[in-house]
């Protein structure tokens, strides 16, 4: 069997051709990370805002018991289709008024 020898120069350019991929896809995944944390601060940050507007807004008709405004609501907040579900629940953690995709186990807190 003959053995085969590489130039140098072939050598060389194979061992930085990985040395750069390897250097580039550390790097994107580094991206990749920073951007899903991003976006996921985001996210919550964008829920916040929109949890707190809609507590603002429903306090007074949740505090009379005007089911008749807490309806109009939920059905101006659940055309949005970023939004699947929405319900408003009372202190004894009955459904007021809903619309919408709910999840099927609700969890809420002992105390709030």
């Amino acid at each position: 069997m003959r053995k085969v020898n590489f130039p140098y120069a072939y050598k060389l350019a194979i061992s930085m051709i990985v040395l750069i991929v390897t250097g580039m896809l550390a790097l994107a995944a580094l991206i990749i990370r920073d951007q899903n944390q991003l976006l996921e601060k985001q996210m919550y940050s964008y829920a916040d805002i929109l949890i707190r507007q809609l507590a603002t807004s429903a306090t007074e008709s949740y505090l009379t018991s005007d089911t008749l405004d807490l309806d109009v609501l939920v059905k101006n907040l659940s055309r949005h289709t970023e939004i699947q579900g929405i319900t408003f629940y009372s202190n004894e953690k009955q459904p007021i008024s809903s619309k919408g995709t709910l999840p099927a186990i609700n969890r809420f807190p002992d105390k709030l």
